[in-house]
């Protein structure tokens, strides 16, 4: 049977009926499985950096994996799970006080088995009366009045270096919950942290050139008084040359920098009158004051008002402490973002670090646990939500940096960080992108 042959034409017509564009040139067809596996290869390449840089967690040491000079979460863990037991520990509660017996405790605990060239001082603080008067943050414009505060102080420093007494690292926290809250994330993890870090320091300090000054405040939740009280009464106050606060706006996850000191106060031939109009900003560190001037200037005399003031102001902040962080931590966290939206108000929060940068003025680092911060300051801050690995990444990170910067000279010198930012700096942008956990 013959078949009927296939004509050119017919072919041609049936090639001709591909798609063209409009200058005639075919454009091919894009399938729609391809798309979707792209949109399939972005998501999942979006939730792997996600994972990494923000899941992903070191492991969990022992305390004979750490050793005597190491950081061990587990050993972290039991302060955090004794001071829960407590419930809630508001400022002038009953449980603050067993709160404060069991950080005395572990305090003096440390001090008797460090190592034998370091000298531990533990001091239980009772604080006079005092006003606690910020001029920015959520507290601006408000007069704080406290007394009755008491808190942990903790100096360790080489026994045979004087110059460490002179000079000193703040590390900074706070024992008081509010009083809805157990206070697993806000800020047990922070204070299980400190003396973990404490214990640690005891065996390194013998070759420092400056003492660390863990300081277990309290008032915090009631407007950062604790912090306030200790700057402005407690006589360790004058030897600190660099803070570095630890806090908790959720529970978990990793801590990182969210702020760093903007400003450093210097101060010279003052006389307490009204100041001058021009003024726009003053507050009070002592018997000194502070001013911001409208027309931008930092050196103000003003005879004719009575008021002469001479003083200067350092913009920073000081690059020194976050370039060495980034430079010896294990794992370096920091987001220049999280310090706007704080600074902004975005975020209705303050932290004790506030003060030692408006107050004291000094320079330093702010860190911040922010994982599940639904439950900031509610009753479901429970130890259930502290993932794994949360506090040996804070714990390795400052233990790290501690023992780094403390056998500095540059802090050490007093004034080193002083004449650095004379010589002037910009202001630091710090962030982090997949650092390895």
């Amino acid at each position: 049977m013959k078949r009927k042959p296939v004509s050119s034409s017919s072919t041609t017509a049936r090639v001709d009926e591909e798609p063209r564009t409009g200058d005639g040139v075919r454009s091919p067809k894009r399938s729609a499985n391809v798309i979707f596996a792209l949109f399939v290869l972005v998501i999942n390449g979006c939730w792997a950096v996600y994972h990494y840089q923000f899941e992903s967690m070191p492991v969990p040491l022992t305390a004979d994996q750490a050793g005597k000079r190491g950081f061990s979460e587990e050993e972290a863990m039991k302060h955090v799970k004794a001071l829960i037991k407590l419930g809630p520990h508001p400022v002038g509660s009953d449980a603050l006080d067993l709160a404060l017996e069991y950080v005395l405790a572990a305090s003096e605990n440390i001090k008797k088995n460090a190592h034998w060239e370091v000298d531990v001082q533990v001091d239980y603080f009772h604080a006079n009366s005092g006003a606690n008067r910020l001029v920015s943050g959520l507290f601006k414009g408000k007069t704080l009045v406290y007394s009755d505060l008491k808190y942990i102080l903790m100096r360790i420093l080489p026994k045979y270096a004087s110059e460490a007494e002179e000079n000193a690292i703040l590390v900074s926290s706070h024992i008081d919950t509010v009083f809805s809250a157990e206070g697993a994330g806000d800020c047990s993890s922070c204070v299980a942290v400190m003396l973990e870090l404490a214990r640690g320091i005891s065996h390194w300090a013998h070759g420092f050139k400056s003492s660390i000054i863990f300081l277990f405040n309290t008032g915090e939740e009631e407007g950062l008084n604790g912090a306030h009280s200790f700057i402005t009464q407690h006589p360790w106050s004058d030897t600190i040359r660099l803070a570095i606060d630890l806090e908790a706006m959720g529970i978990g996850g990793k801590s990182g920098i969210f702020q760093v000191s903007f400003r450093k106060y210097q101060y010279s031939s003052i006389f307490l009158n009204p100041p001058s109009p021009h003024v726009s900003l003053c507050a009070v560190n002592g018997l000194r004051w502070l001013c911001l001037i409208d027309d931008g200037s930092f050196d103000l005399e003003a005879s004719k008002t009575g008021f002469v003031m001479r003083f200067q102001f350092i913009a920073g902040p000081h690059p020194w402490a976050i370039e060495n962080f980034a430079m010896v931590a294990k794992y370096p966290s920091a987001q220049i973002t999280a310090q706007d939206l704080f600074t902004s108000g975005a975020i209705t929060s303050a932290t004790d670090f506030q003060v030692y940068k408006e107050v004291a003025g000094l320079s330093g680092l702010d860190f911040a646990y922010v994982d599940n911060s639904a439950v900031y300051h509610t009753k479901n801050d429970k130890l259930k939500l502290l993932k794994p690995g949360s506090l040996q990444h804070l714990g390795e990170n400052m233990l790290a940096f501690l023992v780094h910067a403390a056998p500095s000279s540059h802090i050490s010198n007093g004034k080193a960080m002083e004449v650095d930012q004379k010589a002037g700096h910009d202001a630091a942008i710090f962030f982090d992108i997949l650092v390895p956990s």
